[in-house]
């Protein structure tokens, strides 16, 4: 896999902002971790970008660089699922999805997060 280098501030910035994963497909997923992180995830998201938040319960915005799979997108889904407040009873959650200046909802079942650990960085 090719390293993506830290060609410019963006990339420094989402280095410091929120978790790391690298999906199965081999799409990085930045998760917030919080409110700061939230935004600034929102504000560094290029048209090609994939964002994903929560949009009926508080949770993360997620930021998937580039251009990632729709399986990854997916599994990305159910990731931002796993960090909402609502996550333990297992009902599904309502998310938003970017991606090129189009947005749809999507309900996704969160993913325990035991099978999302060995995906961090």
């Amino acid at each position: 896999m090719d390293h993506e280098g830290l060609a410019g501030r963006r990339q420094l910035l989402l280095l410091c902002t929120g978790r790391h994963l690298r999906l199965p497909g081999g799409a990085k997923c930045v998760v917030g971790r919080d409110q700061v992180d939230n935004e600034t995830l929102a504000g560094a998201a290029l048209p090609d970008d994939t964002r994903i938040w929560s949009l009926t319960v508080p949770g993360p915005t997620l930021l998937l660089p580039g251009n990632p799979s729709p399986a990854d997108v997916a599994l990305a889904c159910g990731v931002c699922a796993a960090y909402t407040d609502h996550h333990e009873d297992g009902a599904p959650i309502r998310v938003g999805v970017a991606r090129g200046g189009t947005t749809e909802e999507r309900m996704v079942v969160p993913l325990a997060r035991e099978s999302f650990r060995g995906w961090m960085q």
